[in-house]
């Protein structure tokens, strides 16, 4: 990972991001800053409770809605 720049979002607003095998899905709100970042570190629902996840925004599967995003 090297020098990344990260932001965190653990806020919950709507239905939010779902883990489940391995992937991760759904939408998360309110990410403001994130196009000048390189990771994220986001709150997950599971089976289980909840997981904090990493995710490499430069990743092609993630799909920010462009004018949400600051």
């Amino acid at each position: 990972m090297g020098d990344a720049l990260y932001g965190v979002w653990a806020a919950r607003s709507g239905p939010g991001l779902r883990m489940s095998g391995g992937l991760l899905s759904g939408t998360l709100r309110f990410c403001a800053g994130a196009s000048g970042l390189d990771r994220a570190l986001v709150v997950a629902a599971t089976d289980d409770g909840t997981q904090l996840v990493d995710v490499d925004l430069g990743d092609p599967r993630v799909r920010p809605v462009i004018a949400s995003w600051g």
